[in-house]
């Protein structure tokens, strides 16, 4: 039975620590609040399998968050981030990520251990320069729009993508 919980459009303005006690959650649904953060305690909830915290006013993801080892989906768009944990690449089953519309300029180097990830958008952030670490990645869709890259990647011919057809 997939459990999810959808608080979409509401004016929730934090996740309190008990949410953890929600040990059986697959999908965390809060777009279109006003919480500020997540709390440590999210990396108590090992079910969860999709988290969806658009529009919101998340600046910070915590390092518990990569205890999360059957996360497929993170959806963190529409926030005020500024840096991923380097432990993201313990989210070895995160297939999407979706960070547009935040306040990224980097990620971490451990990025590219991120073996299942298929879809990334980072639009709209805070990129001055292609970031290389895409190039060693796998992708079928990536989406770096709207970032003030001021010059074409002179390395992007040898980006990988895993279906022909796809637009960077």
């Amino acid at each position: 039975m997939n459990l999810s919980g959808n608080l979409d459009g509401n004016r929730i303005k934090e996740l309190p620590n008990c949410i953890s006690n929600l040990l059986n959650l697959e999908g965390l649904i809060m777009r279109n609040n006003i919480i500020k953060s997540i709390p440590n305690s999210i990396g108590n909830m090992k079910s969860l399998d999709s988290i969806i915290l658009s529009n919101n006013q998340i600046s910070n993801i915590p390092n518990s968050i990569c205890q999360l080892g059957n996360l497929e989906t993170l959806a963190l768009d529409n926030n005020q981030i500024s840096k991923l944990p380097e432990c993201i690449e313990n989210l070895t089953n995160l297939i999407d990520l979706s960070l547009k519309d935040n306040e990224l300029k980097e990620l971490p180097k451990t990025f590219i251990n991120l073996k299942q990830l298929s879809g990334l958008d980072l639009s709209n952030n805070n990129f001055t320069e292609f970031p290389e670490i895409l190039k060693e990645m796998n992708l079928f869709e990536l989406d770096i729009s709207g970032n003030p890259i001021e010059e074409f990647p002179n390395k992007l011919k040898n980006i990988k993508m895993k279906e022909k057809g796809k637009y960077i």
